[in-house]
């Protein structure tokens, strides 16, 4: 038996229904250690079978994305995007960079072949 243990509660990202809108969008807070580090950064967050580009500015408290369709593929959706956002989180607090998977890095040779986005040599 555990005797004096503390909990923590731990507060899961959840879609919200815009106000005016029948669509649902993703809504993070950006963590208050990565606030100064996060502005001006540009993610391309996937979305379903859709890559979307997003600009954090320097003065946003939290991401905002819409998922533009049914709430039959929101909870995919949510958690896809939720993932995506955590590694982003988790590279800022890291030194080292971290390794791709193979969609995210299919989806940025794409992005180069396309001539939207430059590939970087590491």
């Amino acid at each position: 038996m555990l005797q004096g243990c503390a909990t923590m509660a731990l507060r899961l990202v959840s879609p919200i229904k815009r106000k005016g809108s029948q669509n649902i969008q993703f809504v993070q807070r950006i963590p208050a250690d990565l606030k100064g580090r996060a502005g001006g950064l540009k993610l391309a967050i996937p979305v379903g079978a859709e890559t979307i580009s997003f600009a954090i500015s320097e003065k946003a408290d939290a991401l905002r994305v819409s998922y533009a369709s049914d709430a039959s593929v929101v909870k995919v959706r949510q958690g896809q995007v939720a993932a995506y956002v955590e590694t982003v989180w988790r590279s800022l607090r890291g030194t080292a960079p971290i390794a791709l998977t193979h969609r995210p890095r299919q989806n940025t040779l794409l992005r180069a072949a396309q001539g939207r986005e430059p590939l970087r040599q590491a």
